[in-house]
């Protein structure tokens, strides 16, 4: 039987907001919102925090992950996210080669309930084990109402040939953002993905 690894990535290296991934939030470290979830969820088997941090790892086994710690070349902030997954596949496929898929929790998006992470390895299991399921959700600025400033001062509708003939937003055409809410990935062909 195919098993489901979740695998929450935590650098420590925040630019924006230091120690970002373990701020209190509601009283325990934003970590252990994507933890908890995820260890409740019955359709998933092991949970890890990846993280190059003893730190943040040691507080990831607080709340009962398995910690995986990533190389420090993998905890820059010019690393992408493609790579740190490849790196983890690596790791549990060596470590049990019956998991089948890997869902990825940012401790940035914490409101996630069990049932959400089920149903979305549910969906991963409907369309077949070769393609990802991602979160999207629409965007609260429709790309038709964006614009860029060139060095000159002028500026332009970024996306001009797509919105050019549309001057009313229920003429744009439905668009969708990608969130990181809760990503499924296949084990097998991870390499083919894009970052």
């Amino acid at each position: 039987m195919k098993k489901t690894v979740a695998m929450i990535p935590a650098r420590s290296g925040s630019q924006g907001l230091k120690d970002k991934n373990i701020l209190n939030l509601s009283g325990r470290p934003i970590i252990s919102h994507s933890i908890l979830p995820a260890l409740n969820c019955d359709a998933v088997d092991k949970v890890y925090l990846n993280s190059e941090s003893d730190k943040y790892l040691s507080i990831g086994q607080k709340y009962g992950a398995i910690g995986y710690k990533r190389n420090l070349e993998l905890s820059s902030n010019l690393t992408t996210m493609k790579s740190v997954v490849q790196d983890f596949c690596t790791f549990i496929k060596n470590e049990d080669e019956d998991v089948d898929c890997i869902v990825i929790l940012y401790p940035t998006y914490p409101f996630r309930e069990s049932i959400d992470i089920s149903n979305f390895i549910d969906k991963f299991r409907e369309i077949g084990s070769n393609r990802s399921v991602v979160g999207l959700k629409e965007p609260d600025t429709h790309p038709c109402l964006i614009y860029h400033r060139e060095d000159s001062g002028k500026i332009n509708n970024f996306n001009a040939d797509k919105c050019k003939d549309m001057y009313r937003r229920q003429e744009y055409p439905l668009v969708y953002e990608l969130t990181h809410w809760i990503t499924v990935v296949p084990v097998e062909g991870l390499s083919t993905l894009n970052n």
